[in-house]
């Protein structure tokens, strides 16, 4: 078997927020909502109360305009490598701008301090994944803390 550096390991995880509904989902439940809409205010329209049509459109739109910032946040991400020697953390906007953290891996530790997910190197807490549950921010805890294990014990990381 070759003997590999740790330059040519790598490791890498991508954080995403968790968005439950489908983009199928999303049209069948505005579809729904706008037909209900529409009938109860054709309905309040023939009985004399039209205002109320007016406010049942504008209920549509601000519930679309609301799934569509949901959504939107949800294109945000973070990714966690491991790769020559550091631990490189970056954040990724809506609109695609990367902030990137770099740290020496051999010294960077992984926590979970007061509900915070944390990246620790020489007293620098850098939070991630706050977008997670609990349980997925300790799931990560333990897969990033196996890697920096593996990293400073030159274990060979798995191909996945």
């Amino acid at each position: 078997m070759p003997e590999r550096s740790m330059q040519e390991e790598a490791f890498s995880i991508v954080l995403r927020p968790h968005r439950s509904l489908s983009k199928a989902g999303f049209s069948l439940t505005m579809v729904l909502v706008g037909i209900l809409s529409l009938i109860v205010g054709i309905t309040f329209a023939i009985l004399g109360a039209w205002p109320i049509l007016i406010f049942f459109g504008l209920q549509f739109f601000l519930l679309f305009g609301a799934f569509k910032l949901n959504y939107r946040s949800g294109r945000r991400f973070e990714t966690i490598k491991i790769e020559n020697h550091k631990l490189i953390v970056s954040f990724f906007s809506v609109t695609g701008r990367e902030i990137r953290k770099k740290y020496q891996a051999y010294w960077s530790r992984i926590e979970i301090n007061e509900n915070t997910l944390c990246v620790l190197c020489r007293n620098e807490c850098l939070a991630i994944g706050a977008f997670l549950i609990d349980d997925e921010k300790a799931e990560v805890r333990d897969v990033v803390k196996a890697a920096l294990f593996r990293y400073r014990n030159r274990v060979p990381f798995e191909a996945s």
